[in-house]
């Protein structure tokens, strides 16, 4: 699913990809990632937003949609002050 989204475009995946052990999710703030996906949802029904922590590939952002006549769209979760000033 990311090698479809990224476009089979290998110089997309490196960029994304920075060699570091995968995330466990007890210690992540994926349940803000989830909240996040689920607003691009609403916004865009038409999309899946691609949470990376699921993945090993991408590490260097939470979301990766591809939104149709936007293209590309990557998002950065924050939490607590950051996230609510963002």
């Amino acid at each position: 699913m990311v090698w479809q989204l990224l476009g089979n475009q290998i110089c997309h995946a490196r960029k994304l990809y920075n060699e570091q052990i995968p995330p466990n999710l007890k210690q992540s703030n994926f349940d803000l990632v989830v909240l996040a996906a689920g607003k691009i949802i609403k916004e865009h029904p038409d999309v899946i937003p691609l949470i990376s922590d699921l993945t090993s590939l991408i590490q260097l952002v939470d979301l990766l949609v591809n939104i149709p006549r936007k293209g590309m769209m990557l998002f950065e979760v924050k939490e607590g002050k950051e996230n609510k000033r963002l």
